[in-house]
């Protein structure tokens, strides 16, 4: 997982980029599924309140796509998990590229507040919507980036 500021986001590919500043222009973030106009990156919209550490965790990966989470609003607790603290909850769902992962042990959250944004590899399995003290809000935007994006 690498996390940055919208400002520093420099390190990222240019049509990511592009479509972060796209987001951040947005006056409201359409929930589910939206097109970025001149880009084949999907994005979704997401809004939630985040979980306390009780609430049991999934988490997911994905093989093609590598997930960039834009916080526009609020604070998202995410982590990634080592392969020894999961087990699969589910086979691999190729159509979707994502399988799903109970968590056992504690996570090591960090905090990913509004004017953040994570990116998680292929292969990473991550976890996001944890509360990093009292459960609240969280509005984001999930881009799936083609992993070739990142090669370049």
């Amino acid at each position: 997982m690498q996390l940055f500021e919208f400002s520093s986001c420099s390190g990222l590919p240019e049509e990511v980029g592009k479509c972060i500043r796209h987001v951040l222009s947005l006056d409201e973030i359409p929930g589910g599924l939206f097109e970025v106009p001149g880009s084949a990156i999907k994005a979704i919209g997401i809004r939630y309140v985040t979980k306390e550490s009780s609430v049991p965790v999934l988490a997911e990966n994905h093989q093609r796509v590598v997930d960039v989470h834009v916080v526009v609003e609020g604070s998202d607790g995410v982590a990634v998990v080592a392969g020894g603290d999961v087990t699969p909850s589910g086979d691999y769902c190729d159509k979707d590229d994502y399988q799903l992962f109970d968590v056992s042990g504690e996570l090591e959250l960090q905090e990913l507040i509004a004017g953040h944004v994570a990116v998680f590899e292929t292969g990473e399995i991550h976890v996001t919507g944890r509360a990093v003290g009292e459960p609240g809000d969280v509005v984001k935007v999930v881009l799936k980036v083609p992993a070739e994006l990142f090669e370049e």
